[in-house]
């Protein structure tokens, strides 16, 4: 679905919300393993 979108034969598979809140999660993920604890999405505003 992604190559496809990139080519411009199809739609991109997720919505803005959506790529933004994957990207909170990634920073969450990050955080929570420098930091050798558990990280809310929240601390992160």
């Amino acid at each position: 679905a992604f190559a496809a979108a990139i080519a411009g034969d199809a739609p991109y598979p997720f919505t803005p919300e959506q790529m933004v809140h994957n990207i909170e999660v990634l920073e969450a993920i990050e955080r929570s393993a420098e930091d050798r604890r558990t990280v809310q999405i929240s601390e992160l505003s």
